[in-house]
């Protein structure tokens, strides 16, 4: 069986207080991908979460590998996509 960072994706709902956003994880082409239905609020510490919980989930899977490493050669985009006309329509987005 291989690691989870094998998968050609890794999708990862992110809540903020009152909206929620998508992050994808491609983890072949070493990309973080931030998809957000109100742009204006786009937040690169979206980038640090989702990487915290991929090292969280490396740590619980594999705790006698070395830790995951993820510094050099990360790719981070925030994702052009459809744009809610309102405050409440993240969750369905998401």
């Amino acid at each position: 069986m291989g690691d989870f960072v094998d998968v050609d994706m890794i999708v990862f709902p992110i809540h903020h207080p009152g909206h929620w956003l998508v992050g994808i994880v491609r983890c072949k082409t070493k990309r973080f991908e931030i998809y957000n239905s109100l742009q204006a609020s786009n937040d690169a510490r979206d980038f640090k979460i989702i990487e915290n919980h991929l090292k969280l989930a490396w740590s619980l899977t594999k705790p006698s590998s070395p830790p995951l490493e993820m510094d050099l050669g990360w790719v981070h985009t925030f994702m052009p996509c459809p744009q809610q006309e309102d405050t409440e329509a993240c969750g369905v987005f998401v």
